[in-house]
Formats: C-alpha cells, sequence, structure tokens
C-alpha cells in the first residue's frame, strides 16, 4: 500500500478530525495503557525481641485494629503471653527490640515501652442462676478500680457466637424462650492498655 494512503495514526491526530470506528487513545479500555498501582501500605506489623537467652516473636499483629488509635497514629498493645520462642525464660534480659512492617514503606515508632500490669481487668459476672421467663432480671458486674476506664460487654446466650447485646456494669434482661443459657461478660480496657478479661455465668430460665 502507498503510505499516503493509509489511515492516520489516531494517537497522533487531533480528536476533531478522527473519522468513525476511530477511538481516542484516553478511552481506551482496561489493559490498553498501563495504571500505575498505587504504593503498598504498612498494615500489619509484628515485634521481634533478642534476649540474652534467645528471641521471642509476637506474630503478626495487624494495626488497623488498635483499641486507642488517633488519625494516623496506633497504640498497640501486646501481651508478652503472645510472645514465642526459645528466649521466652523468666530469667531472660532484654538485649535488643525489633520492628517490621508487612510492606516496604517507611513508619514511624513514638515509644517502645515494657511494662507490667499493676492492676489488671476484673470480670465477674456473679453466681448462675434460676430465673423465669418474659420477666425483666437485673445483672451487675463486679466492679474495677477507680483508675480503671473499663467497658463490660454482655452477651445473652452463644448459640450465634459473642455479642454486643448490652453494654455496662449493671444492665437488664429478658428471655423470652425457656431453657439453658450462658450468658457471657467481657471486660476490656477502653484505652487498650490492658488484657481483656472474660467470665461466663450459667442461667436456666423456667416456665
Amino acid at each position: 500500500m502507498d503510505p499516503g494512503m493509509m489511515p492516520p495514526d489516531p494517537a497522533g491526530m487531533d480528536p476533531g478530525m478522527m473519522g468513525p470506528g476511530m477511538m481516542d487513545p484516553g478511552m481506551m479500555g482496561p489493559g490498553a495503557q498501563t495504571q500505575q498501582a498505587a504504593p503498598p501500605m504498612v498494615t500489619k506489623v509484628r515485634a521481634l525481641l533478642v534476649t540474652d537467652k534467645g528471641q521471642i516473636d509476637s506474630g503478626e499483629i495487624d494495626i488497623h485494629n488498635a483499641e486507642d488509635a488517633l488519625e494516623n497514629w496506633s497504640t498497640l498493645v501486646v501481651p508478652l503471653s503472645k510472645f514465642a520462642g526459645q528466649g521466652l525464660d523468666p530469667t531472660a534480659m532484654l538485649q535488643n527490640v525489633a520492628l517490621f512492617g508487612d510492606a516496604k514503606e517507611k513508619f514511624w515508632v513514638a515509644t517502645v515501652k515494657l511494662v507490667s500490669e499493676a492492676e489488671p481487668l476484673i470480670a465477674d459476672a456473679g453466681e448462675q442462676r434460676i430465673i423465669k421467663v418474659d420477666k425483666k432480671v437485673e445483672f451487675t458486674a463486679k466492679p474495677n478500680g477507680p483508675n480503671v476506664r473499663a467497658q463490660y460487654v454482655w452477651d445473652f446466650d452463644d448459640w450465634d457466637g459473642l455479642q454486643e447485646d448490652a453494654l455496662g456494669e449493671t444492665v437488664t434482661w429478658e428471655f423470652a424462650e425457656p431453657g439453658y443459657y450462658v450468658v457471657t461478660l467481657t471486660v476490656k480496657d477502653r484505652t487498650g492498655r490492658r488484657l481483656p478479661q472474660m467470665d461466663r455465668v450459667h442461667v436456666k430460665v423456667e416456665e
């Protein structure tokens, strides 16, 4: 074919001069132009504690599920019971702390502290009970200390997993069907600096 008779390249044409059947390159579908992928973000971290007895590893910690988060800063509380490794020894001396992310991205660490719980959370849902159906019943949790910002979460049956059926140190509930129920109390620290505690009490509901 004579080069002068060949159709022009659409990429170099004025869009106003394009004929029927010619597509603007900016309107081409996926794959026609390379899309620049968004840079990866760190969503999980892990801590490695190096001691004179060996290393202990926290495993992956999801930073998006942190209890205490402010804008892009998160407070993570990891109990020693979550760590595993040869260095998990009561007599071990800490030498180094290393933090890792799950993506190649710069992230900042403001403070790293090793602390012991002077006042752990208390979860006590009370004694086993026998109650009547369709009657409002009061449940009261044992209170925590005045310096603890505790949240009390109640679930009144465990058939469908733990749910937030009621919140508060003292709550009321009415059972619509007779039977045997497991009432679960979960106590959480609103600051995320103490480990959650859980207690269960069995309730028999009669006609």
